[in-house]
């Protein structure tokens, strides 16, 4: 019971997991509007829309809340 995993399966290359300090690099994105989802197991998912530019770096900050349990 303690054990589980995720698998994801995406057509595309841009995705990340986070380092130890929860920070994360996707790959150079091209120039639009993107949707950036973050997914906690307990605190659950959150989004953020971003718009890139062409040579922008852009940033997204994602702040879970984990309730305390039963």
């Amino acid at each position: 019971p303690w054990m589980f995993a995720y698998v994801s399966v995406l057509d595309h290359p841009y995705f990340a997991v986070t380092d130890k300090t929860g920070a994360f690099t996707l790959p150079t994105l091209p120039p639009g509007k993107y949707v950036i989802e973050a997914v906690h197991r307990k605190a659950g998912t959150l989004t953020q829309e971003i718009v890139i530019g062409a040579e922008e770096v852009q940033t997204a900050d994602f702040v879970f809340e984990v309730k305390p349990g039963p």
